[in-house]
């Protein structure tokens, strides 16, 4: 994932009608500035556009004080493909989460084409996919967050295993494992399938033989039969 545009609205420290960032033609970049400056936000804005999450506890504490709405556009580059995010917060009026929107796009100079789906989960999922990792995995590979440097050397065994299988893409695997199986269940199936019609076949055929055997005596009693009755006529 290539980060290409970024547009912020009230997310932490950044207000409105701030200048959108534009990443394409920078290869190496050093943040540098004060404490308290927005270097650490422009961080936070990428993770919470694509994953909704950050260092913020909950929602309501990514939008800049004083506000009740915050949005984040994100326009990246993955696998030839160039896709923009666009996810707003708005506070609730009284007690509650408050409302969130995930809209996603491929663009391109041609056309926009959104892909959106039906809820936000399934959005998420289809943003992941295309990033081919989740919130975690970034931040324990590509994102070492603000004091978060030893958050893999930390984490418990089984989010460790997770995390190094999300990296790898072991989860491939397991689709390939499931495929695999279930190929071989059809297959099973097709196999007992075609011994029965086996069986059966060979069954018709011993059915014929015996018949074609009955036949053959019959035929031979007949003649035996025509051989007794033309020497009672003479």
């Amino acid at each position: 994932m290539i980060p290409l545009k970024l547009n912020v609205k009230n997310f932490l420290c950044y207000g409105e009608n701030v200048p959108t960032l534009d990443f394409q033609g920078i290869e190496l970049a050093c943040l540098c500035g004060q404490n308290g400056h927005g270097k650490t936000a422009i961080l936070e804005a990428i993770t919470w556009a694509l994953w909704g999450k950050g260092r913020a506890q909950t929602q309501q504490e990514f939008v800049r004080i004083g506000q009740k709405t915050m949005s984040v556009e994100l326009e990246f580059a993955c696998r030839g493909e160039t896709y923009r995010v666009l996810r707003t917060f708005s506070k609730p009026r009284g007690s509650g989460a408050g409302k969130t929107s995930l809209e996603i796009q491929i663009v391109s100079p041609a056309f926009i084409k959104p892909i959106t789906d039906n809820t936000i989960s399934e959005t998420q999922k289809g943003i992941d996919r295309i990033l081919n990792m989740d919130y975690v995995t970034f931040i324990n590979t590509s994102y070492l967050k603000q004091g978060e440097a030893d958050i893999f050397a930390t984490s418990k065994p089984n989010e460790r295993k997770q995390i190094l299988a999300n990296i790898l893409s072991l989860s491939s695997y397991d689709l390939f494992e499931s495929e695999a199986k279930k190929l071989s269940a059809r297959l099973d199936h097709s196999a007992v399938e075609q011994r029965a019609k086996i069986a059966i076949k060979n069954q018709e055929a011993q059915a014929g033989e015996i018949i074609n055997t009955d036949m053959q005596d019959i035929d031979a009693r007949l003649f035996e039969l025509s051989s007794i009755i033309d020497k009672e006529k003479s």
